[in-house]
């Protein structure tokens, strides 16, 4: 292959990943116009159509998928064999392009960065904040983070957090109006500040547990965003209750600026996991980044986890015990704006989500031992 050869199929890369010429040019380092020629020589080479082009977008014909799925696995193999050129220096070096939620990015990657990069000159990192769920092979990515229930089956992880809880909490103002809530269903008559799922657009459930009792709510309420940050600031501003994870709200905590209710119903429930293609080599660059954040986070030395197939067959275990299992007695709680419900995983597109319940349908085993099955709290 030429050098022109393989500079038209990375350019063809870059834009089918980032559907754009202009970012694909950013990436590259050269003009818009210049990759607009250099795809043009390609598809005039090949005879074919690769890009569906409009004013405002850039799309792949059938002929350019087809190219995209072929190419993409060697071109990460050849960037991979380049970077293991590294494995043997004492400082490792090379590019890292993540994908994270702005919660780990706040909770993990702000407070490090500035020690990381001293201590690691020669590694870059390339961060993208975005609480969906993206496709972190085809969009280019070499490693994530997302809760575990988030990271599809084909992925190797890491544990990079200690345990996560999700608290309910509101404004000394807001509860000494409105009172403070003995168990979950008394939550109807308070004013609720939901997270919307950027993905979805759905509202986030808040979920409870004591004991063998779980349950999900999910209340339309006067406030609901995609910005945890808003709904803090909402919450101290004592316009209703929110469901925050409870590590990034600690200084309101301690200060009484926020003020946890049901807390003996918030469980916690595993943390942030690092993830990154199973099938694809570990670069040095990489195993630094995952070793620097299990250390910041006080997790003792580990490698990344080879133990997803055990772990499959353990839960899949657990949720034939689930179904199996009988029913708490008790009566479903349904409203007009929201009612209860159980979540039990179920798996679809290739993550592990989860299907509501009614109330009436909560089992004795209730939830996944060790794991909740939900998406989390924000």
């Amino acid at each position: 292959m030429r050098g022109t050869e393989f500079a038209e199929l990375q350019a063809f890369l870059a834009v089918a990943r980032l559907g754009s010429f202009r970012r694909a040019a950013d990436s590259l380092g050269i003009s818009p116009s210049a990759v607009s020629h250099i795809l043009r020589s390609l598809e005039d080479r090949l005879g074919l159509t690769l890009l569906h082009r409009t004013t405002r977008s850039v799309s792949l014909t059938e002929a350019g998928a087809r190219l995209q799925e072929r190419l993409q696995p060697a071109f990460a193999e050849i960037s991979g064999a380049v970077r293991d050129l590294t494995e043997g220096s004492d400082r490792p070096s090379g590019s890292l392009r993540l994908t994270v939620p702005r919660v780990a990015a706040q909770m993990l990657l702000a407070p490090v960065l500035g020690r990381f990069m001293a201590r690691y000159p020669d590694i870059q990192l390339h961060v993208t904040v975005d609480d969906g769920l993206v496709d972190s092979v085809a969009e280019g990515y070499d490693a994530g983070i997302r809760l575990a229930e988030q990271v599809r089956r084909d992925m190797k992880y890491v544990s990079i957090s200690g345990p996560l809880r999700g608290v309910v909490v509101g404004s000394p103002a807001y509860l000494d109006g409105a009172g403070i809530p003995e168990q979950p269903e008394d939550l109807n008559r308070f004013r609720w500040l939901n997270y919307r799922l950027s993905s979805s657009g759905r509202l986030l459930p808040w979920e409870f547990r004591s004991g063998e009792k779980v349950a999900t709510l999910s209340l339309d309420g006067p406030l609901s965003s995609n910005d945890p940050d808003l709904l803090i600031a909402a919450a101290l501003d004592g316009a209703g209750l929110a469901c925050i994870t409870e590590a990034t709200i600690l200084d309101y905590l301690k200060d009484g600026r926020l003020v946890r209710v049901l807390d003996e119903w918030c469980p916690s429930y595993d943390g942030w996991q690092l993830y990154y293609p199973a099938n694809r080599h570990v670069a040095p660059a990489l195993k630094t980044l995952i070793t620097f954040l299990r250390a910041e986070a006080g997790l003792g030395a580990s490698a990344a986890n080879d133990c997803v197939l055990a772990r499959w067959k353990a839960r899949r275990g657990d949720e034939e015990e689930q179904r199996d299992s009988s029913v708490v007695n008790g009566a479903s709680r349904n409203r007009k704006h929201g009612r209860y419900h159980v979540w039990q995983p179920h798996h679809e597109a290739g993550h592990r989500t989860g299907q509501e319940l009614p109330v009436d349908r909560i089992t004795r085993s209730g939830m996944r031992r060790g794991r909740r099955a939900s998406p989390r709290m924000k």
